[in-house]
Formats: structure tokens, C-alpha cells, sequence
């Protein structure tokens, strides 16, 4: 009888444990199925808050104005959520929300986007919110009254870019930029014995901020192998090719050595053939620096990079070589190096953001996540 008790006494040891640990089983796999749909649906809210930023500060920097009433927020939770039910809780663009109210503040917690720099009034905020399908937080799997609101933050600044890569060796100033405008236009070269205060001209940038800038008229050629820019920054020759090349990689603030063409040569790419490689650019976008100009000694130039635009080249005329369009039967004169091209809104993909207090927001645009 003590024996058939003691094996009874076993079998319900055997029965408990089972139960238990099945139990406890089932617990583990809920907490982990429940962590996990945490975790997948934070990185939703994250991707949507960061392609959301991402797509407003791209319509920002080409059309700041217009960008304020942009739907492109709510468009892209529906898009880029698996189960479109990502709520878009707040679009801020330059500290205004959609009321026109100012934008609420991150907070503190690691979870909430940073504090802006300081500086930076270019700038666009999407928060993210968790829902379900009757408009209520993510419930829990496991059996607790609670649910999960989770929510999601990015930021992203646009404004000029601080650098660029360039092909074409040719620079204009500011003034020249703003002068020419949008449309297709003819640009003669800015000849060395000429000042380099010969163009005048207001304008307003991309923020509405009015300027008066001075420099020099026409386009001017700049030496891509400068000595004063680092090694790396160089171009791995005078004039490169898109296709074969290296371009040079240039910054605000770097200097270039302007080159001299003498009556005779145009040498401008270091053998004297700017008519054959300047094809390779025709038709295509290009970026230019905009520059200020000094005069050194003789008829030496210097140029310091300001700003860059997008610059759609269209067509050239190199000492009567003519290639591309021709936007008119004698639109340059035979003894004259001229360009033809439309300036353009673009923006660059590889530059950081220049938000240097006091310059005009002009030209070629880039945009990042804060």
C-alpha cells in the first residue's frame, strides 16, 4: 500500500511539473510574441517618421512655401505601413504645426527626437502614433489590461549644400546667378583684365530673405587641381569626364586659381582642348560654384566658393566651335567664349547642410536627418 502511495506521490510530481512547465512555456512564448510585435511596430513608426521627414524637407528645400500644406506625410503612413495603421500625430515645419500653433517640444527621453541645433530654422518634425483598427493603442497578447502606445519621431534639416562635385571648370558670383535667373541663357566669359565688381544686383533667396550681392559678370574658369585644395578634393584632371573621371570635390569656403586665357590658346584643361571635352557635358546637369573674385598680381584671379547651383548645359561656343543648341544664328561673337544653359533647382545627394548664419539659402539644395 506505502509502495502503490509513494508511486502515486511520483506521478502526480511528474503530472505538476509538465503542467507547470508548459505553463510557464506558454507565458515565455507570449512575453517574447509580445516584445517582438513591440519591436516591429516601433521600427514602423520610425521608418514611416523618417521617409515622411525625409519626403517634406526635399519639397521644402525646392518650394518652401509650398511645402507647408503638404499631404506627403499622410501619404507615405499609409504606404510604408505594413498594416496602414500608422498615425501621423504631428507635422511641423520650421516650429509651426498644421494649426499654425508652434510646435510641441522633444522631449527627454531617448525615444523623442533631438533638440534642433542651434541655428537651424530649416527643419520639418514627424511624430508617429500607434493604432489598430478601431482607433485604439496596440493591445498586449498576454492576458493585462494595459495596451501600448507607441510612437515614433524624426527630424530632418535642409538648406545650401556645403559641397559639391564638379566636372565643368566654370564659376560665376552670386550677383551673376541672380542676374540670369531661371531661364536659358547666354554666358560670356569673364575676361581677367576685366574688375571683379561689374555686376550688381538684389535679390530674394529661398527663405524670402532680400540681398545685394557684387561680383564679377560672365562665367570664369577655375583650376580644378588648385595647390590650395587638399589632394583628395581634386579633380584627377583639368576638364573630367562624367563617364571616366574623377570630379573635383569642392566646400564653401575653398579657394580655386582662376585660369588666364591668352589671345592665342584655350588652354583652360592643361592641353589646350576645352573645345573637345566640353562635349561631354553638353546635355547634361552639371554643378557650379558661385564664387567671390580678387585680383592678384598681374592678371591672376583667385575664387572662394560661396554657394553652388544645378546648371543644365545646353550648348557652347569656344573661338567659333560651336556645339549643342544654338539658341540664335550669331548668339556669340567668333573672339568670344561662350556658354548657353539654364540654372536649376536640384539637390545634391552626398552633401551635408550649410547653415553658416548670414548667407543667402540660393542654389544647390541638400537635406539630412537630425
Amino acid at each position: 500500500m506505502k509502495k502503490s502511495l509513494d508511486e502515486e506521490s511520483g506521478g502526480y510530481s511528474i503530472l505538476f511539473a509538465v503542467i507547470f512547465g508548459t505553463g510557464l512555456l506558454i507565458v515565455i512564448f507570449t512575453i517574447v510574441l509580445d516584445g517582438g510585435n513591440i519591436s516591429s511596430e516601433r521600427r514602423v513608426l520610425q521608418n514611416v517618421a523618417e521617409s515622411a521627414a525625409l519626403a517634406l524637407a526635399r519639397e521644402c528645400a525646392i518650394s518652401p512655401t509650398a511645402c507647408t500644406s503638404s499631404t506627403t506625410a499622410e501619404q507615405l503612413s499609409i504606404s510604408n505601413s505594413p498594416d496602414q495603421l500608422t498615425a501621423i500625430t504631428e507635422v511641423c515645419v520650421k516650429g509651426i504645426n498644421r494649426l499654425l500653433q508652434a510646435c510641441q517640444l522633444p522631449a527627454t527621453t531617448k525615444l523623442d527626437c533631438a533638440q534642433i541645433p542651434a541655428g537651424t530654422n530649416n527643419f520639418v518634425r514627424i511624430r508617429t502614433q500607434t493604432k489598430t483598427t478601431d482607433g485604439t493603442s496596440l493591445s498586449p497578447l498576454f492576458g493585462n489590461d494595459g495596451s501600448y502606445q507607441l510612437n515614433g519621431c524624426a527630424q530632418a534639416i535642409w538648406g545650401n549644400a556645403s559641397s559639391a562635385s564638379v566636372y565643368a571648370p566654370f564659376a560665376l558670383s552670386i550677383c551673376e546667378w541672380a542676374r540670369i535667373g531661371s531661364n536659358a541663357n547666354v554666358i560670356t566669359e569673364f575676361q581677367t583684365n576685366q574688375g571683379v565688381a561689374t555686376c550688381t544686383y538684389s535679390f530674394t533667396d529661398l527663405q524670402g530673405q532680400s540681398f545685394t550681392r557684387t561680383g564679377i559678370s560672365g562665367w570664369a574658369a577655375i583650376n580644378l587641381l588648385s595647390p590650395s585644395l587638399a589632394t583628395s578634393s581634386r579633380a584627377s584632371e583639368s576638364c573630367p569626364d562624367p563617364a571616366t573621371d574623377s570630379p573635383a570635390t569642392l566646400r564653401i569656403g575653398d579657394v580655386l586659381d582662376g585660369i588666364t586665357r591668352d589671345t592665342s590658346s584655350n588652354n583652360y584643361c592643361g592641353d589646350s582642348n576645352l573645345v573637345n571635352k566640353i562635349q561631354v557635358w553638353v546635355n547634361k546637369e552639371v554643378y557650379l560654384p558661385l564664387v567671390t573674385t580678387v585680383k592678384l598680381s598681374g592678371q591672376a584671379t583667385q575664387h572662394t566658393v560661396e554657394a553652388f547651383t544645378g546648371f543644365r548645359f545646353l550648348g557652347y561656343s569656344i573661338k567659333g566651335t560651336r556645339g549643342g543648341e544654338a539658341p540664335s544664328t550669331n548668339w556669340c561673337a567668333n573672339n568670344q567664349n561662350c556658354i548657353y544653359g539654364q540654372f536649376t533647382n536640384t539637390l545634391s545627394p552626398n552633401s551635408d547642410v550649410s547653415i553658416q548664419p548670414g548667407n543667402p539659402n540660393i542654389g544647390l539644395q541638400a537635406i539630412k536627418l537630425i
